[in-house]
């Protein structure tokens, strides 16, 4: 399929390399080789480490995981949070989950969407057809939400929350980026204090 491979974070703990923690805590996984991650296996629950190397399919990988998720009716997209490193992979990635959702929805709306080429589609649709409406709807109310998503860098999600805490986060505002807070912090703090 690709060449992602999973560890899934249990109770913030991160799996040791190789292996995958499901909801009770338990290693899987054979011979400490990384298990390779299959989009159409059971759905994953908690967090999901996708790694991989570059052009292996990771970006693919999750925007088909997301529309997954939205279409079954796991969660909503505003529901999601889907969090990278640099903004053009944060770019990168809003715009694949965006073309993802839309490629979806529009061949489940076409003629014998089971039969469709892409295996996203064809998995889908293997249902009944009242389940195929109701897919279709959440696809098509997710294409409305996309500006809602939380598609962000790390440093998008942390200024996001601090933004959300409010005063409670005891924090400028109107800082930008993290390293600016850490400096104005450090700047106002007294001299010698630790």
């Amino acid at each position: 399929m690709n060449g992602a491979t999973s560890r899934t974070t249990t109770q913030g703990a991160l799996a040791p390399e190789g292996t995958a923690r499901g909801p009770a805590g338990g290693a899987s996984g054979t011979g400490g080789a990384p298990r390779r991650f299959d989009p159409f296996g059971d759905m994953p629950a908690g967090t999901v480490v996708l790694e991989a190397s570059a052009g292996t399919g990771k970006t693919h990988t999750i925007a088909t995981l997301t529309t997954r998720y939205v279409a079954e009716g796991v969660a909503a997209l505003p529901e999601i949070m889907l969090v990278t490193f640099g903004r053009a992979a944060t770019s990168e990635l809003r715009d694949r989950v965006r073309e993802r959702l839309v490629a979806t929805e529009r061949a489940l709306r076409g003629p014998d969407p089971a039969d469709h080429p892409d295996a996203l589609v064809a998995f889908l649709a293997a249902v009944d057809d009242a389940e195929l409406a109701r897919r279709r709807e959440r696809l098509r109310v997710a294409l409305s939400q996309l500006d809602a998503a939380t598609i962000t860098t790390t440093h998008g999600f942390c200024q996001q929350m601090l933004t959300a805490l409010g005063t409670a986060a005891d924090v400028d505002l109107a800082v930008e980026r993290v390293s600016e807070l850490v400096m104005r912090l450090r700047a106002a703090s007294p001299v010698g204090a630790a």
